[in-house]
């Protein structure tokens, strides 16, 4: 009985040692993607009827995150322009692992993305906030799948599609933002 409890304690030594390195290893991955210059960003300015302020300098860099099944703003830019929101806790679940309370809120806000030509082009998305800490924003999947205008993304750009007219946004690589 004795060689059992030694060969137990062995075996979930190394079982964990295992996990620990998978974990590792993800995290590793995770870094290097971030520092690759392989992530795309977007700038947005935020509607003034979303604020209690005005229009100027409210350009967001925005990562364009379509693994992300939602979109996050900070919560230093909601305190800062003065946006009204619902409040609610709200754990994250992620590759790195739980973060107890990390949603603050939600808000639905009206932006806008500049095209090529200096157009600019209104959406709308509802972003969870939280504290990002690397990014002011992170816009997800769901731009992709709730935005009827949107018809293509590419590492070149966002394609939208308005009156008829397509409009091209320019991404920008993290070295640029």
């Amino acid at each position: 009985q004795e060689n059992s409890v030694m060969g137990d304690f062995l075996q979930n030594s190394i079982n964990n040692l295992k996990i620990e390195e998978k974990n590792k290893a993800k995290l590793e991955k995770i870094n290097s993607i971030w520092q690759s210059n392989n992530l795309m960003f977007v700038k947005i300015a935020i509607a003034p009827k979303s604020t209690n302020s005005n229009f100027e300098n409210r350009n967001i860099n925005c990562l364009i995150d379509t693994g992300a099944e939602r979109s996050f703003i900070d919560i230093k830019i909601i305190e800062k322009l003065k946006i009204e929101y619902i409040p609610m806790n709200i754990d994250i679940h992620s590759a790195t692992g739980t973060v107890e309370n990390a949603i603050k809120g939600r808000v639905h806000l009206n932006f806008y993305l500049c095209s090529n030509k200096g157009e600019l082009l209104k959406t709308c998305l509802v972003f969870f906030i939280s504290a990002l800490e690397s990014f002011e924003a992170i816009i997800g999947a769901d731009l992709l799948f709730h935005t009827k205008e949107l018809i293509s993304l590419n590492a070149q750009g966002l394609k939208f599609r308005l009156n008829d007219t397509s409009h091209n946004i320019k991404l920008e690589k993290a070295k640029d933002v």
